[in-house]
């Protein structure tokens, strides 16, 4: 006996079952349309506690059919079933930080989450609540939970701007100038807002870096383009369109989004993830090569504020050889390649949001940075949203 179980929801999926064994119920069929569903799309997936199979399409109250019930007993050959969302549960996303994992309304399951807010101070990242500090969104993202709870569907509180005499609502504290997001900042003096400092990169173009034909990807690998969470399910993932974001995410005073698309800024972080890539092309499961460090190469963390005329680039570290250190620049671009007394090297071509004028621009190479200025082609300020 044949049944044919259909799914009208976007993307719309139908899957014949063919029924051989006395003994099959019907959670079995439903477990096993889930299993072909989410093998296909890997980038929406379907859970089974929170579907039901019914005759009828899904409607205001689809009768639905028991899934301890007998398959064989309970279908006839050739018959049409709709798994449709079981009208018993619902199903949320989780909106604590650090979160975000998809529940059903009281399925018991536990949350990990950050009871503190996010903290982004001189390209590294974490929260308030841990210690821990990374340079990378993906190892930000990849923090554990420091509190264990239920899962949650309010709204978290978004940023206010009444003022308050805690020191940590400070954007740049006075203690540890530490920028904490999650409450905007108090007023500050004119005098301290002379010198800006930002948490975004002027970052690298690799929209046209794709995998090598024939390399070898592990089933289940992501996707490693920003606010892509493809997962590789066979060679047809590698000719799938991949819609991705060019720049890295943008945090700014509470506020998300993606340095190329300066027009869309959300403040919940669901709604961030939500926000559609800017870009189409392949998928690119593999490291990109920028990312491959040699045996003798470091990364160093780096960031830039403004004032006047000049952009100030600033890359941290300690211990340079300012002998076989080299520092280009050119109208968009800057070359910098540190080179450390213990042989280890940094190096990176920086892409610049606006002109600058080369002869103009210097250097120096001080105990524990690099700091550039860059004189400005233009005397127009570079907003973080330029990215």
């Amino acid at each position: 006996m044949k049944v044919y179980l259909h799914y009208e929801k976007e993307p719309v999926f139908t899957h014949p079952f063919v029924i051989d064994t006395d003994d099959l119920t019907l959670e079995n069929i439903l477990q096993n349309f889930v299993s072909e569903y989410n093998r296909k799309h890997t980038t929406t997936h379907l859970d089974t506690a929170a579907l039901a199979l019914s005759r009828e399409r899904s409607g205001p109250n689809p009768k639905t059919l028991s899934l301890s019930s007998t398959a064989s007993q309970t279908l006839t050959d050739k018959e049409d079933i709709f798994v449709i969302p079981s009208p018993k549960t619902s199903t949320y996303k989780c909106t604590h930080n650090g979160c975000g994992q998809t529940y059903t309304e009281g399925d018991g399951s536990q949350c990990y989450y950050h009871s503190g807010p996010a903290v982004f101070h001189e390209g590294q990242k974490g929260w308030g609540c841990c210690p821990k500090r990374v340079l990378t969104f993906e190892e930000f993202l990849e923090i554990p939970g420091c509190t264990v709870g239920q899962h949650s569907n309010v709204a978290q509180p978004k940023p206010t701007t009444q003022a308050t005499t805690t020191p940590s609502a400070s954007l740049l504290s006075a203690n540890d100038n530490v920028e904490t997001y999650g409450v905007r900042p108090t007023t500050t003096p004119v005098s301290e807002k002379k010198k800006v400092e930002t948490e975004q990169d002027i970052y690298l173009d690799r929209s046209n870096e794709n995998d090598a034909d024939g390399a070898v990807i592990e089933v289940g690998t992501t996707c490693k383009r920003n606010g892509c969470n493809a997962k590789y399910a066979g060679e047809q993932s590698r000719e799938e369109i991949c819609s991705f974001h060019e720049g890295p995410p943008l945090f700014h005073e509470g506020s998300k989004g993606w340095q190329c698309c300066p027009k869309k800024t959300v403040w919940a972080f669901e709604d961030f993830f939500a926000i559609p890539g800017c870009r189409t092309g392949k998928h690119k499961f593999l490291p990109f090569k920028s990312d491959k460090l040699a045996e003798n190469e470091v990364k160093c963390r780096y960031d830039w504020y403004q004032m006047g005329n000049f952009v100030n680039l600033c890359v941290y570290g300690k211990n340079v050889d300012k002998e076989k250190s080299k520092i280009q620049f050119e109208d968009f671009k800057v070359h910098v390649l540190l080179t450390f007394k213990d042989g280890k090297i940094f190096q990176k071509e920086f892409h610049l949001p606006r002109s600058i004028v080369p002869e103009k621009s210097k250097f120096e190479i001080l105990s524990t940075k690099l700091e550039m200025k860059l004189f400005k082609a233009e005397t127009i300020a570079w907003q973080a949203n330029d990215f």
